[in-house]
Parts: C-alpha cells; sequence; structure tokens
C-alpha cells in the first residue's frame, strides 16, 4: 500500500489553466441558516505564500499575492482549484523583469477571478508581518481567562448566553480554538477568531468560548463559518455594531480570512491592512 501510494502521481496542473477554477455559490449556505445580503458588508482576504513563474529568459521569481473580494458577490472560489491554479504558473514565462512578472501575475489573476467571481477582485504582492498589530493585543483572549467544561463539538446556537450591558462596554474578544473540517474533505481548518461587539445585550465570555469551540467538528468552508457566527450574534444581540473575523492558518500555501461587519466604524484596522496573526 505504501509503495501504491507513492507511485501516485499530483494532479495538479503543469502550466497556466484558468479552467481548473472552481465557483462556489453563496447563496445555498446562506439561505440554509436564514442570512440575506443585507445583514452585513466585509470582504474575503486571501495570502497566497507559494506563487511563483520564470521570467523570460528561464530565472523564477517567488511572490507573495494578496487576493481580496466582496462578501457580496454572488460566487467565492474553492480553495483546492485556487491552488492548482496558482501552481499553473510555475513553469509559466511572465515577464523580463521581477516587477514585470509580479506585475503580470497579479493582473492576471485578478481579471480570471473577476470574470469566475462575477465581481470586482483586487489582486496585490504583499509582504508578511513578523508582528502583531497592537488592534490584535487589544482583543480579550477568552481560553487564557475561561476553563470551561466543553460537551459540544458540532455548531450549537443555545450555547450562547446572554446578559445586559446597560454601560454599552464595546466588548473584543479572540479566541485561538477556532476549527472546523473542510466539507469536501473532512481536513481540519485552525484559525484565530476575532470578535467586536456593540449591543446593550451581549453573550457572555464563558458562552461566546463554548460556542466558538462547538465548530470543532463542523464541515463548512472558512466564509460560512464566519457568517453563522456573525448570524448567531446578530440575532442573540441586536447589536448596534458588530465584526467577525477568522484568520486562518494556511493550508497548501494559503490562507484565509473572511471579514463580516455592520459599518466600518466598528473595524480596528483599515481595510486591506490587518496584520497576520503569529500562526499565519
Amino acid at each position: 500500500m505504501c509503495l501504491h501510494l507513492m507511485r501516485q502521481k499530483s494532479d495538479y496542473p503543469e502550466h497556466y489553466d484558468p479552467s481548473v477554477l472552481v465557483p462556489i455559490e453563496r447563496r445555498s449556505h446562506r439561505q440554509t441558516i436564514g442570512v440575506t445580503d443585507s445583514l452585513f458588508r466585509g470582504y474575503d482576504t486571501w495570502n497566497a505564500y507559494e506563487v511563483s513563474c520564470l521570467l523570460n529568459h528561464g530565472m523564477p521569481i517567488a511572490a507573495m499575492l494578496q487576493i481580496r473580494y466582496d462578501c457580496r458577490s454572488p460566487y467565492m472560489v474553492e480553495s483546492r482549484s485556487f491552488k492548482h491554479y496558482l501552481n499553473g504558473y510555475h513553469q509559466e514565462k511572465r515577464g523580463a523583469t521581477r516587477s514585470e512578472g509580479v506585475a503580470l501575475l497579479c493582473q492576471t489573476t485578478q481579471e480570471d477571478l473577476s470574470s469566475l467571481l462575477k465581481t470586482e477582485v483586487i489582486v496585490r504582492e504583499t509582504v508578511p508581518l513578523s508582528q502583531p498589530d497592537a488592534w490584535q493585543r487589544s482583543f480579550e483572549c477568552l481560553e487564557t481567562r475561561y476553563v470551561i467544561p466543553i460537551t459540544d463539538y458540532r455548531e450549537n446556537r443555545a450555547l450562547l448566553c446572554c446578559i445586559s450591558n446597560p454601560k454599552r462596554h464595546l466588548c473584543r474578544y479572540h479566541s485561538r480554538l477556532l476549527r472546523s473540517r473542510c466539507p469536501h474533505t473532512q481536513q481540519p481548518d485552525w484559525g484565530d477568531l476575532f470578535v467586536a461587539l456593540d449591543a446593550a445585550t451581549v453573550p457572555t465570555p464563558e458562552s461566546l468560548l463554548a460556542y466558538l469551540i462547538s465548530f470543532r467538528q463542523e464541515n463548512q468552508f472558512h466564509e460560512a463559518v464566519v457568517e453563522t457566527i456573525y448570524h448567531r450574534l446578530y440575532t442573540c444581540c441586536v447589536p448596534a455594531e458588530l465584526m467577525v473575523l477568522a484568520q486562518y492558518t494556511r493550508r497548501g500555501g494559503i490562507d484565509i480570512n473572511p471579514l463580516r461587519y455592520t459599518s466600518e466604524k466598528i473595524l480596528p484596522f483599515e481595510l486591506g491592512t490587518f496584520a497576520r496573526t503569529p500562526r499565519q
């Protein structure tokens, strides 16, 4: 069996091929949980760490790309197909200089994704940030303060227990325990979850932690996890302002960062500029 597995060939494409990209309709999951596009604004931000191509004379270059598009697009891109798409660049010649090559990578990827997803997609080169931003440190890390018994590992809205917040204290919570599973492969997806909430009624920190952990064996895409959490908090607390951001660790050279919010007033960062977590 081991020898057989060793002999299996990878199905990664050898050349640039936009036909490998697979769109996923957002509507089906949103209908399942009763969410409409009017409930939130937001973006899906992907960081691709393993992007490469050849220059015209054969010298390879490497780059990190950031891809961002509106969460109200009718489609999102399936992550495995996007990894295959990017790998198709590896032996393709793109430009005479590094700057020209990266510019062509960004332009082509932007055009292909915009066409696929029926929305404007922004693709740019980015660089890693080695330290967390101040805003990340300002969020209370739930599991460092609360140790609670856990029995639910599938999404359970009943775990959220809300209390009055008469002084309208802005709640900012963070957990490193977000874990869900890919609905296609059941592979685990790990991430950091950030919640900012301005409401007269808020979940207790313990119940919020238990609720986030309940995604541990949930089979949902990254974007669907964030929208489910957002919808449950919005329904439970009826907030004036709400933000939910998940920063998933990379798999296959890509990390995915879905962001949903009521308005930009609640964001502790400028759009498109939030720092990566140490695990990313």
